[in-house]
C-alpha cells in the first residue's frame, strides 16, 4: 500500500482538521464536543458519532501514542452501519461493519481511563522522568475533580494512576494521523497537546 492509498481520517479526528473534536483525554467521551461556529462548542450528535473514522471505512484500528510506552488499542466497530446514517451509501453499504467516530473516541477513553498495571508501573517508574510525569498528572487530575466535588476527587483517588496520566500534561486531544505496521494494517496515531488555558 502507497500512502497515496492511506486512509483519510475523518475531519473530527484528523490532526490538523479546522474541525477537530475538543477532548480533554482525562474525562469519558461523553465529554467530547466539536466548534459550530466562532468559539462556540456542541457535544457530538448521533450523525457525528455514526460516520466512520477513515475513508474508505475500515473493520478495525489500531490507536498507539508513543506516550504510553508498549501500548495499543484495538478498535472493533460497535455496531453495524444503519441504512440512514450519513455513512452508508458514500462507497460502502448500510449494513456493513466499520469503525465509526464514537468506536474510536470510546475506545480511546476506556483504553486511558484502565489503571495502570502494578508490575507495568514498577518498570516505568524506575526512570525517574516517567514516575515525575505519572505523579504530577495523577495530582493535576484530582486538583481538576477536586473543582468539581469532593466525592468526584475521592473516586478519582481511589482508582488510583491510570494510563492517561502517561500523558502528563499533554491530554488535550490533538488528532490521529495514518500509519501502518510491516503487515500494511491500518495504524491511527494519537497526537496530544498541553492545555492551553
Amino acid at each position: 500500500m502507497h500512502y497515496a492509498d492511506a486512509p483519510e481520517v475523518h475531519r473530527l479526528l484528523r490532526r490538523g482538521s479546522q474541525h477537530i473534536v475538543h477532548f480533554d483525554l482525562r474525562l469519558p467521551s461523553t465529554s467530547v464536543k466539536k466548534l459550530v461556529s466562532g468559539s462556540n462548542f456542541t457535544y457530538l450528535n448521533s450523525e457525528d458519532n455514526s460516520v466512520t473514522a477513515v475513508y474508505p471505512p475500515v473493520p478495525h484500528l489500531r490507536l498507539y501514542t508513543s506516550l504510553c510506552p508498549d501500548t495499543t488499542i484495538d478498535v472493533y466497530p460497535s455496531k453495524r452501519l444503519a441504512a440512514n446514517v450519513p455513512a452508508a451509501g458514500a462507497g460502502y453499504e448500510a449494513g456493513q461493519v466499520v469503525v465509526t467516530v464514537q468506536d474510536v473516541l470510546k475506545a480511546l477513553a476506556k483504553m486511558l481511563g484502565t489503571p495502570i498495571d502494578t508490575k507495568k508501573f514498577v518498570l516505568d517508574t524506575m526512570d525517574p522522568e516517567i514516575h515525575d510525569r505519572l505523579d504530577r498528572a495523577f495530582k493535576r487530575r484530582l486538583s481538576m475533580f477536586r473543582l468539581r466535588s469532593q466525592e468526584d476527587e475521592k473516586a478519582a483517588e481511589k482508582k488510583g494512576k491510570l494510563m492517561v496520566d502517561y500523558l502528563g500534561s499533554r491530554y488535550i486531544f490533538a488528532g490521529f494521523t495514518v500509519a501502518f505496521d510491516e503487515n500494511l494494517n491500518t495504524w491511527l496515531v494519537l497526537d496530544s497537546v498541553r492545555d492551553r488555558k
